[in-house]
């Protein structure tokens, strides 16, 4: 039987990476911060390469990530050391240095996301680029 279409073995060999993400709409109301979201278990070998942050006013925002194989994670599971995901009187934040962080993800992690500080926002967007490890 014939089969069409376009194969790209690179495509499969080099997968393009993944998004993990964690969204707040504080409803245009400032958003307090705190513990905001856990995600479930990352299900491969992988390894953090950036952030992002977005936010939907001017503002001074920091986010502390936490992760922990097999468990929900806590303030001692952090995984960002110094270099917190942070923006500073700005909207829009990014960062491919992660000096001091766990970049590392095995199979069974979970991911948490905390609001350290937040001085206006009252949306924002905080995106993990992952590698997925051969």
């Amino acid at each position: 039987m014939a089969r069409s279409g376009v194969h790209n073995p690179s495509f499969y060999e080099n997968p393009p990476p993944i998004e993990i993400s964690c969204t707040v709409d504080g409803g245009a109301v400032l958003i307090p911060v705190g513990l905001k979201a856990s995600r479930p278990p990352f299900p491969y070998n992988a390894r953090i390469l950036s952030w992002s942050i977005m936010t939907d006013q001017v503002t001074n925002l920091t986010w502390d990530v936490w992760k922990a194989n097999g468990a929900i994670p806590v303030l001692a599971n952090s995984i960002t050391a110094a270099a917190k995901p942070a923006v500073v009187g700005a909207r829009f934040g990014s960062s491919s240095v992660l000096t001091g962080w766990t970049t590392l993800v095995a199979p069974g992690d979970i991911f948490a996301f905390n609001l350290d500080v937040n001085t206006a926002a009252t949306w924002v967007t905080l995106i993990l680029d992952i590698e997925v490890l051969g």
